[in-house]
């Protein structure tokens, strides 16, 4: 059968109109469009404010990594960091690990992914600008694909689509969200953990631990997914051990993933406790106590972007115990308040608003008791205010991370 041009201009132009007239388009992609043109609008005013003037190697040659801004506005401080891993690997700093800031604890599934997509063009091509770019399209097509999912999470299985539409509002509106997009690992994760959650609804349980074992080689919350998948399988078993299947060995994956990315720094460094180490430099180690937890929000609120990372931070814990109680699905709150413990067991109230933005949970109870209209406007508004000082004063390279 033969199909003219014509024929199949229609077709594409038929099914296009479905999908910009579609959930898709409506709820996710158009308003995210909208929010990033409007970072985009704040980006280029930033330029006409005073930088900030502790980091003059920056500010006085207007650039961070690359001298294009439309790709350097999303490439600041650890972005440095993973772009390293992409260009020389991990490398161990002389003095390790009494020594200045390194890339080991930076974990190796977002750099590993734009330095193979890189290198598949062609030498010529292979620059900084480029790779960057990469970088910036893998975190752009996660986070629009987590989005996607989590809309049909809260539609088809928690609440209605009135919520949903409202939980990617808040995600889209948050005060890191534009992490998410920029040269971090924050949208790979948040797209890692949602599919890895919405396959452990539907249970598939392969491939949900599979993209657990991939999470878990993103940020090392990502090991903290097993739980409330594991809450799941049980609950599908209906908690009796003796339906217990030989997919249950799924569950050894996350563990080796993590265990062997722990094992190549210790073949790197020599130190077993590589990973902790390398956490020094930045102030934090595994020597937690809540003397000292409750010694580091004091200084920290001295300064007005810790205190919002210390409300963000009480706003997401406040809300993952009360999913844990109030929600029929228990997995919920399992999972918000599993991904809590790692940031604060690191006692450090610095960039929390970041390390809280993927718990992906607390958007849907949000959007859920914001259900009145003015509240819902409000909430937003907050919101998206906290989003544009953010992005302003990481334009401005104070330190927002």
């Amino acid at each position: 059968m033969t199909i003219t041009f014509n024929q199949l201009w229609l077709s594409v132009k038929e099914k296009s109109r479905g999908f910009f007239s579609g959930w898709f388009w409506n709820f996710i992609l158009f308003p995210f469009l909208a929010v990033r043109a409007v970072l985009l609008l704040f980006a280029w005013l930033a330029t006409y404010l005073t930088p900030n003037p502790s980091y003059p190697d920056y500010t006085l040659r207007g650039y961070y990594l690359v001298p294009y801004p439309y790709i350097d506005m999303w490439t600041k401080w650890d972005a440095l960091h993973y772009f390293s891993i992409v260009k020389r690997g991990y490398i161990v700093p002389e003095g390790f690990p009494n020594s200045s800031y390194n890339n080991l604890v930076f974990f190796p599934l977002y750099p590993s992914l734009v330095k193979f997509f890189g290198s598949l063009l062609p030498e010529a091509l292979q620059r900084d600008a480029v790779f960057l770019v990469i970088g910036l399209v893998i975190s752009n097509l996660a986070f629009l694909a987590a989005a996607a999912v989590l809309y049909l999470i809260v539609r088809d299985y928690i609440f209605d689509d009135k919520t949903a539409q409202r939980t990617i509002m808040l995600l889209l509106v948050y005060p890191a969200s534009f992490f998410m997009t920029s040269f971090y690992t924050e949208g790979l994760f948040l797209c890692l953990v949602v599919c890895g959650y919405y396959a452990a609804l539907k249970q598939k349980w392969a491939l949900s631990l599979v993209l657990a074992a991939l999470a878990s080689l993103t940020r090392i919350q990502g090991i903290m997914l097993l739980l409330p998948i594991a809450w799941l399988y049980m609950q599908s078993r209906h908690w009796k051990f003796s339906r217990i299947k030989a997919d249950i060995l799924w569950f050894l994956m996350a563990p080796a993933a993590l265990f062997s990315y722990f094992y190549y720094l210790y073949l790197l460094t020599g130190r077993p406790f590589a990973i902790i180490e390398a956490e020094k430099p930045w102030g934090r180690d595994a020597n937690f106590t809540l003397e000292r937890l409750f010694k580091s929000i004091k200084p920290a609120y001295a300064y007005q972007i810790a205190r919002i990372d210390a409300f963000m931070c009480l706003l997401f814990l406040v809300a993952a115990i009360w999913m844990l109680f109030k929600f029929k699905d228990k997995s919920y709150g399992i999972f918000s308040l599993a991904m809590m413990v790692i940031p604060l067991v690191a006692d450090k109230f610095d960039s929390m608003t970041r390390y809280v933005c993927c718990i992906f949970p607390v958007y849907i109870l949000l959007a859920y008791y914001c259900k009145n209209e003015k509240i819902y406007t409000v909430m937003k508004m907050f919101f998206f205010a906290l989003l544009i000082f953010y992005w302003v004063g990481w334009q401005l390279h104070y330190w927002i991370s």
